[in-house]
């Protein structure tokens, strides 16, 4: 019932549409308001398909002149049967009417459509009714094309006219809008705009106008054509284009309004095109018809963006003439044509253009010198007689007149500008018939006068004006031609120096002069100098840049991508002015970054601040606490020495947690060493930090640390081949790491491009004593390539923390155990050495708890097994299992009662004999020694080597 009544309603709220017919001359856009115009119909035949909807698209509109239209959209299932039907409109017989309506398409499918009329508005009788316009391979994807058709009907009566769309499925958009009949004559072709007088002459037309281009140009296909699509303008990039003949023969027209050429002569024709096939220019009388039209240059075969055509001719007769640009190519392109830019002018002998302008200003004066030597031949290349004048630009505007000047002749002047600024010059010759019609070679002074910036100083190439940037000063260091210019084309501006490869630089970049105080400064460069090197410092003397430059700081083949903010601190002994210097020094490391670049430069004051602490410790105490050691430091942040007696303050960090704060007084002073111990810490690994202070706050940058162990020690002899409490430590986060396989619990590692990560699998911590030998295994499974791999250790699983104690090389293909002694002894460098002979005894501190293996090279390994464990031919072990007797620090320490000791060396020599002892037994000797004796009952031997 709900539905009946839904259905009863809807057929009555349209049914007095029906009855409301319209009148001539009537129009309608199709698709208003973001909808189908509600005078409209529209009908879906399929089910399921796309229909007629309202052109949400960024259509462009401007040719028809309509607000909105109608589309079919693409269905890639469906082939389209839908329908838009205008209202009911009442006709006259006998009158002749003419129906207009703009259509196009999308992309490079061809699309299905007609028009009918019929005396009922559905699409049954529109498909009995009579037929207008019919295209089943329409195609016409520039812009929209006006469709134009007579009809008279034969009885007076209320027609609707419909469009209707039957593309096949797949095929791109169709597009409908502006539709309109009128009568009464209205059939006639448009007359079109007003003819105006001829252009005179300079004629120049950049496009930037559509109006204009509707006005004065005009589209005309010849006969040959095998499309009569126009010529179009294209509102979004402002030129003039034809690209709608792809795949067919072009015959098509573009004609210039008429230009009044009043005396006979030469004349030149200048065009900016886009040329992707052949593309003719022409001369004629007539914009209708190109028959009769003088060919003046044809560019065939070309594929050209943006080409500057220059075409000279000669004109016998006066009167007006049209440029035309003629598309005819047998084979028309995708891309087409475009015009971007026309002017047509005389082309007298005019004087050539000044090639050797020099503009140098006289020092810190507001004085320019200005020298140049006169055109000596006209463009052409021939030569001058007369007189020239000359005309002088500053920053464009001209400034001087100097008349009856000798042509070829060497002339300057001093320019004395007002106000101190960036200046620019060029300079123009004239002769009777004018100048040149090229753009002026201009020629940049720089800054003249003196140019000072305000503290705090902040330039920023992204935002800075000319005369922002134009009052720094440049200086080839080593006068190649090659220095630091402003980029001002890229889209993030900047000063460059670009050098050819294997080029050494030596090119100073220095600011305006900035007034500094005695005092500290923080000199802040923001600089992309990837493969490049540089220094940072400050000069005295502009003008003598290099003789005055002090050196604050240098960086050698930066490997950072992209943009890195560099910082550094200046001390200004004494008040004056100073220019901040950047300078780009040595040859690049990659032929693919041959330049540096600066983006910003900021100074600011800066507070005097101490340096960070130094030889910072962190040592595990036997009750599990800390001792954090340090010594305060005795310089600045510029490198001076602090006043003996200057007050100093500090914070202990615990993982990142201040635990203790030294307030700054006289009790904390530099050079002095302090100590501070860290109590009931949990078991574990932990960082230490210290962050000094003076008065005037804390050391800058990130603290040095050390870390420290502070939990339970796994036993030795150990060894693994699951891994069981291993981990991986890197400082970054490399997508190359170890990786542990859920099924052999075994590590492994890969990477094939690029350099090896510094990524550590970091074994489990153990108590190594001081003077003992040690023998570690690692068995590793390579790939394809040896693979190179450190062996290291840390006093904690710290990445920073590593370092190594040997190299060793697994060969490809195979499953190696490699061997090594490692003797824990204090302050005792490793060896560099390849780790694959069993004879060479690495060193490590005896402070270290962890072991570490890293990859060093490009290929996959894999570790089966790691072991440590006493070496019993080189350091002290019990032979037998039972304990009570053991050898440190030079002495044999007994546990309990012992009787029987006998200490002999391999010789059997008796070394010492002592019936009964207890404690601690000196002994004395090298080499290696037995010592027996019974203790509880049991014999105990031990083997020592001293």
């Amino acid at each position: 019932m709900n539905k009946l009544y839904a259905t009863m309603l809807a057929a009555l709220v349209t049914l007095p549409m029906l009855g409301q017919s319209k009148t001539v001359p009537y129009s309608s856009d199709i698709g208003v308001n973001n909808a189908v115009d509600p005078e409209w119909e529209t009908v879906n035949n399929t089910r399921g398909a796309n229909g007629f909807t309202w052109d949400r698209q960024t259509t462009d509109f401007s040719t028809p002149g309509t607000l909105g239209g109608v589309y079919h959209a693409y269905d890639s299932d469906y082939a389209a049967d839908c329908w838009v039907m205008s209202p009911m409109i009442t006709l006259t017989a006998g009158t002749q009417y003419t129906v207009k309506l703009w259509t196009k398409t999308r992309g490079l499918d061809s699309e299905k459509y007609e028009v009918r009329m019929a005396s009922e508005r559905t699409s049954a009788a529109m498909k009995a009714g009579t037929q207008l316009i019919r295209n089943e391979d329409y195609l016409h994807s520039s812009d929209f094309e006006l469709q134009q058709i007579t009809v008279t009907v034969p009885a007076t009566g209320d027609y609707s006219f419909g469009i209707h769309c039957f593309s096949d499925a797949n095929s791109y958009d169709f597009y409908v809008t502006g539709f309109s009949i009128t009568g009464e004559g209205g059939d006639q072709p448009d007359p079109g705009p007003t003819p105006s007088t001829a252009k005179a002459l300079p004629y120049e037309d950049d496009f930037s106008s559509e109006t204009t281009f509707a006005a004065d140009w005009k589209s005309v296909a010849g006969p040959d054509a095998a499309t009569t699509a126009a010529w179009s303008y294209n509102s979004y990039s402002k030129y003039a284009e034809f690209d709608s003949a792809t795949g067919i023969k072009e015959d098509n027209w573009l004609v210039s309004p008429a230009i009044n050429f009043d005396t006979a002569g030469e004349y030149m024709l200048k065009a900016t095109c886009t040329i992707y096939g052949d593309l003719g220019f022409a001369l004629g009388t007539s914009d209708t018809d190109m028959s009769g039209y003088t060919e003046l240059a044809s560019y065939e075969g070309l594929t050209e963006f943006n080409k500057e055509c220059e075409v000279p001719f000669t004109v016998t007769t006066p009167g007006n003439y049209h440029i035309a640009f003629h598309a005819k190519a047998e084979t028309g392109t995708y891309m087409g044509y475009r015009i971007n830019y026309v002017k047509v002018l005389k082309n007298d002998p005019v004087p050539a253009l000044v090639t050797d302008l020099t503009a140098a200003p006289q020092g810190e004066e507001l004085k320019v010198n200005l020298t140049w030597t006169n055109p000596a031949v006209d463009q052409k290349g021939n030569a001058l007689t007369e007189p020239l004048t000359v005309k002088l630009y500053r920053n464009g505007e001209q400034f001087r007149e100097i008349s009856n000047c000798t042509a070829g002749a060497a002339q300057g002047i001093t320019d004395q500008p007002e106000a101190a600024g960036v200046y620019s010059y060029y300079v123009m010759a004239y002769n009777g018939n004018g100048c040149i019609d090229s753009d002026p070679i201009t020629v940049n002074a720089g800054y003249v006068g003196h140019p000072v910036a305000a503290m705090p100083y902040a330039f920023d190439a992204t935002t800075a004006g000319e005369n922002e940037y134009g009052m720094f000063t440049v200086l080839d260091g080593n006068a190649d031609g090659n220095t630091w210019v402003f980029d001002a084309a890229s889209w993030s501006k900047s000063f460059m120096s670009k050098m050819p490869a294997d080029t050494e630089a030596n090119e100073y970049l220095a600011t305006p002069y900035l007034q500094l105080p005695q005092g500290y400064y923080r000199i802040k460069v923001s600089i992309n100098a990837r493969f490049n090197s540089y220094q940072i410092g400050y000069a005295t003397d502009r003008h003598n840049i290099a003789s005055t430059f002090t050196r604050l700081d240098e960086v050698e083949d930066v490997q950072e991508y992209g943009y890195q903010t560099r910082e550094v601190v200046m001390d200004a002994y004494n008040e004056g002015e100073y220019v901040i210097v950047v300078r780009h020094i040595g040859t690049t490391s990659s032929s693919a970054y041959s330049d540096i670049k600066v983006q910003s430069i900021e100074v600011n004051t800066q507070a005097v601040l101490p340096e960070h602490v130094l030889g910072l410790r962190a040592n595990v105490l036997e009750n599990k606490s800390v001792s954090v050691e340090w010594q305060n430091p005795t310089l600045d942040i510029a490198r001076r020495n602090l006043d003996d007696n200057e007050p100093l303050g500090y914070t202990v960090y615990c993982d990142g947690t201040a635990i203790h704060t030294e307030a700054v007084s006289s009790l904390h002073t530099p050079g002095i060493r302090e100590t501070y111990v860290a109590s009931d810490l949990t078991p574990g690994m932990h960082k230490f930090s210290v962050v000094i202070r003076n008065a005037n706050g804390e050391a800058e940058g990130e603290a040095p640390y050390d870390v420290a162990y502070t939990g339970d020690f796994t036993a030795i002899p150990y060894i693994t081949t699951d891994f069981t409490g291993w981990q991986v430590v890197s400082e970054t986060s490399p997508y190359n790491t170890w990786t542990r396989n859920e099924e052999t619990s075994l590590y492994s590692w890969s990477k094939y491009y690029g350099d090896p990560d510094p990524v550590f699998l970091t074994s489990p911590y153990f108590k190594l004593e001081d003077g003992r030998t040690y023998i570690v295994k690692v068995t590793a499974t390579t790939g394809d390539e040896d693979m190179q791999w450190l062996l290291g250790a840390a006093k904690a699983a710290d990445p920073m923390a590593m370092y190594g104690i040997l190299t060793a090389t697994t060969p490809a293909g195979t499953t190696t155990e490699h061997s090594f002694k490692v003797k824990a002894k204090g302050a005792t460098p490793y060896s560099a050495s390849d780790g694959d002979n069993d004879e060479t005894v690495y060193y490590m501190n005896p402070e270290s708890s962890v072991f570490s293996i890293a990859p060093l090279s490009l290929g996959k390994v894999t570790v089966n097994a790691f072991s440590i464990d006493y070496d019993i031919d080189t350091a002290v072990d019990n032979i037998c299992d039972e304990g009570g007797m053991t050898y440190r620090d030079d002495m044999l320490h007994i546990a309990g009662q012992a009787t029987g000791l006998t200490v002999c060396d391999l010789a059997g020599r008796v070394l010492l004999s002592m019936p009964a002892c207890t404690g601690s037994i000196a002994l004395d000797g090298e080499g290696i020694m037995i010592a027996t004796a019974t203790i509880g009952g049991k014999t105990v031997t031990l083997k020592v080597m001293r």
